[in-house]
């Protein structure tokens, strides 16, 4: 039952990751820096790291996911067993 219930707490923590990292995605993105006005570069554009954090997201729903089937199937045998034994 332990293994069941840490499954499933990692799979909730996984899915509030891949919350978090969504919302971070909305700052993620390029970026403008501002120069000086009365030198060479008055601004530049920097490229963000959205794709990155999208990578981590997916990621995180999947382990998300994987994490809450085993954990449904560990709970699905856990309760056959008990059928079983109180026979």
């Amino acid at each position: 039952m332990l293994t069941v219930r840490l499954l499933g707490t990692i799979g909730n923590l996984a899915f509030i990751a891949t919350i978090g990292l969504l919302i971070f995605s909305i700052f993620a993105g390029p970026q403008t820096v501002e120069g000086d006005p009365d030198g060479l570069i008055v601004s530049m554009t920097m490229p963000g790291y959205r794709g990155w954090v999208w990578t981590l997201s997916g990621i995180s729903f999947g382990v998300g996911v994987l994490s809450a089937v085993l954990s449904g199937l560990c709970a699905a045998v856990v309760s056959w067993e008990y059928q079983i034994s109180k026979d």
